[in-house]
């Protein structure tokens, strides 16, 4: 049980989930059945007079990638006094520590650094690689929360999916939501979960600091061929499936990305940075119609300065794609800068 109230003396509590799929609530019947409908709802029970806001900044799809550039958007605009980060699915066992540290360092920034704790999500295999999302938990001081291996006692490890608990591989239907939140609200009724991470040099990877500025594909320049629409999340985008159209637009800084549309019948996005291509870009996922956020990394270093960028429709297309349909919601612009 809680010895004391973690924010005391606040009239005012906002706390943060930031993460993918898991988070933003996919294949809950309703979202307050989610793990984020539920311990939201716990942790406003638990401090009745206060003021408990609490955000959803999932998206499905996505990682700590994403997250990081993500930071500024949709976490520090809240000023939170707790964050939760769930990418342990999504990141799927590769090493980003980088990022992971970044959305650590861009907190540091606020003037009280809040709570942050790290959530580990399972596959239905219960075979989810966190060891690099523990390295920097234990770096830091960071308190975890092994929903995998809660799911895999609770169930006497036999498959989620078989047992009704999971839609597929990776997303809980309302009983594994059911058991992660029992999972989480356990360890939040402790102390130890109110943990602020440590400031403490050097970092454990190279790290970056992202200062992104989100625009959305409508409001900049682009050929008649795209199609201006309002599709997943409410997001204003860009669609076509005519070969040779283009969108351009210049910005000053180093950092570039964008976030586009999954589609089994994706296009090639050529994608030119002051005259030269920089990389070929596809959406394809088998079966997807529904045009899915996601985000296309492209480049943390540029020289900085002034840039040039033409995003082209590629004639040819993969053989398996059956097509050239391509969506473009957000540009994303700004500084990536290494964090000290």
């Amino acid at each position: 049980m809680l010895t004391k109230n973690p924010f005391e003396g606040k009239s005012e509590v906002n706390i943060v989930f930031l993460g993918g799929s898991i988070t933003e609530g996919a294949h809950s019947s309703e979202k307050k059945y989610s793990y984020f409908g539920i311990v939201s709802e716990w942790l406003k029970e638990q401090f009745p007079e206060q003021n408990v806001n609490c955000h959803n900044a999932g998206i499905g799809g996505t990682g700590s990638n994403f997250g990081m550039v993500r930071m500024d958007k949709d976490v520090l605009c809240h000023k939170p006094d707790m964050l939760f980060v769930e990418f342990a699915v999504n990141d799927a066992g590769m090493d980003r520590r980088a990022y992971m540290e970044s959305i650590i360092r861009k907190t540091f920034a606020l003037d009280e650094v809040p709570y942050i704790v790290f959530l580990y999500t399972a596959n239905k295999q219960y075979t989810t690689v966190t060891s690099y999302h523990e390295q920097v938990a234990a770096y830091y001081g960071i308190p975890e929360i092994d929903l995998q291996t809660a799911l895999k006692v609770t169930l006497d490890g036999k498959d989620p999916v078989e047992l009704g608990m999971f839609k597929d591989n990776v997303h809980p239907l309302d009983g594994g939501f059911r058991i992660y939140s029992d999972t989480i609200i356990s360890r939040l009724s402790m102390d130890s979960a109110f943990v602020k991470p440590a400031k403490k040099p050097p970092m454990l990877k190279e790290t970056f600091l992202i200062d992104a500025e989100f625009t959305p594909s409508t409001k900049v320049c682009h050929t008649d061929g795209w199609d201006e629409r309002t599709a997943h999340r409410g997001y204003e985008c860009l669609l076509t499936d005519k070969v040779g159209e283009n969108i351009s637009f210049e910005f000053d800084g180093n950092f570039f990305a964008f976030e586009s549309g999954l589609h089994k019948d994706s296009g090639i996005l050529d994608v030119y940075i002051d005259g030269e291509l920089f990389k070929s870009e596809s959406s394809y996922y088998p079966n997807f119609t529904s045009f899915q956020c996601v985000f296309k990394e492209m480049s943390y270093d540029l020289p900085m300065g002034h840039h040039k960028v033409e995003m082209v429709l590629r004639e040819e297309s993969c053989p398996e794609h059956r097509g050239s349909i391509y969506m473009v919601y957000h540009i994303i612009t700004g500084t990536a800068t290494p964090a000290k």
